[in-house]
């Protein structure tokens, strides 16, 4: 019976630490700036786009003053399909929640509509996805 219990006992012991160490609570401190430095990505990533003026190049289709062809994801098929009203309306859409992200408010909605939004933008324009070598 002694034997038993020796055996039991470094798992108790073992399950005790891992459920001790699941058990502790972190200050929000680090997801909120976390949060807020996604945000600010976001907002730099598609806002310099918006300064340097290169929204109809860069997602805009050929017919509306875009250099290429462009893809319609299905977010902008939902929409109604890859007009440039629909593009800047996610564009703005974007920007807004990456606002919200910075300044915490909103909750969860922002960190969605952020994300959906990117990834939208951003399949709507392989070549524009990261470093936009292949555009100069």
């Amino acid at each position: 019976m002694s034997a038993e219990i020796a055996l039991e006992k470094p798992v108790e012991t073992v399950w005790a630490r891992w459920a001790s160490l699941l058990e502790t609570r972190e200050p929000g401190t680090a997801l909120a700036l976390f949060r807020a430095a996604i945000g600010a990505c976001v907002l730099i990533s598609l806002g310099s786009v918006l300064v340097h003026g290169d929204l109809a190049a860069l997602w805009f289709d050929v017919r509306d003053g875009g250099f290429a062809p462009r893809a319609t994801p299905w977010l902008f098929h939902l929409l109604g399909g890859g007009t440039p009203q629909n593009v800047q309306m996610v564009l703005g859409a974007t920007l807004a929640a990456g606002m919200l992200l910075v300044l915490g408010l909103g909750g969860r909605f922002p960190a969605l509509v952020s994300l959906l939004g990117h990834m939208a933008l951003v399949a709507r324009n392989p070549d524009a996805g990261g470093s936009y070598d292949s555009l100069l």
